[in-house]
């Protein structure tokens, strides 16, 4: 089953509407821990190194959610990301990866926006669920536990910056499979990456497990992989790093490369 996090509202006094980027923190904490680390909102305030002046909290940076998560969560691991393509940040969560994604609060749909009338940037929590994503909102009451929302409608919302999607990336709790099925997943790209006979494709970057093609193939480019230089994803229908040896389409990487008008 997989692992949700607790629910962390800002709808809290003191500091009540300006901390959704140290809540989301708080709950990708809990989520990349597996509910061994669960700051609170108050907790991460503290440990960001923004102050809270007379009651009203600053809003705080990705990296600032950053500091105070690691502070307080010393073995979890955390990246921060500011140019990331939709489709590779989707495919990261369909990973198992959970995020504190950032985007515009007034793109959402107004179903999605039901808590407050507010209409700019904001943080929240998402994670993989089904077809679409978890959305955990901390600008939702205490005791509300997230919803699934169209990973259409999250695009929309973290597209909002020119900076390209942005946020927070945490690994999946400890014993999870991090193997991308990208079934149904809608890559939005008109690129191949040819690859030569002989080439290695690796189940994750810079990782262990790789088969190498028996044959030239022009396989569909996702994306570069954000954080290392030179790795690409691709998608493929391959039953190699398949438990039980099934062909399915799924995310993997090579090394190099140069990406082609399919």
């Amino acid at each position: 089953m997989t692992y949700r996090p607790g629910f962390v509202t800002e709808r809290k006094r003191p500091s009540p509407w300006d901390d959704c980027g140290l809540c989301s923190g708080a709950m990708a904490a809990d989520y990349t821990t597996g509910g061994a680390c669960t700051p609170t909102r108050i907790q991460m305030r503290n440990a960001c190194g923004i102050s809270d002046h007379a009651g009203r909290s600053d809003p705080t940076t990705s990296a600032a959610v950053h500091r105070a998560m690691t502070r307080l969560c010393p073995d979890l691991t955390a990246e921060v990301f500011r140019r990331m393509s939709w489709p590779i940040f989707l495919a990261r969560i369909r990973e198992g990866y959970g995020a504190v994604l950032n985007g515009m609060y007034g793109r959402l749909p107004s179903y999605y926006r039901r808590w407050d009338d507010y209409r700019g940037g904001h943080g929240v929590f998402v994670m993989a669920d089904g077809g679409g994503l978890w959305w955990m909102d901390p600008l939702a009451p205490d005791g509300w536990g997230g919803e699934t929302i169209p990973a259409s409608a999250a695009r929309s919302f973290a597209a909002a910056f020119p900076s390209s999607i942005a946020g927070i990336l945490v690994p999946p709790p400890a014993g999870r499979d991090n193997m991308i099925l990208a079934g149904g997943l809608d890559l939005h790209t008109n690129h191949v990456l040819p690859l030569a006979k002989g080439t290695r494709v690796y189940r994750v970057p810079e990782g262990n497990e790789f088969y190498t093609v028996n044959a030239a193939v022009r396989p569909m480019f996702v994306g570069n992989v954000d954080s290392l230089p030179g790795w690409r994803a691709i998608f493929v229908k391959t039953s190699n790093f398949q438990a039980d040896h099934e062909a399915r389409e799924s995310i993997v990487y090579v090394s190099g490369g140069t990406p082609v008008p399919a």
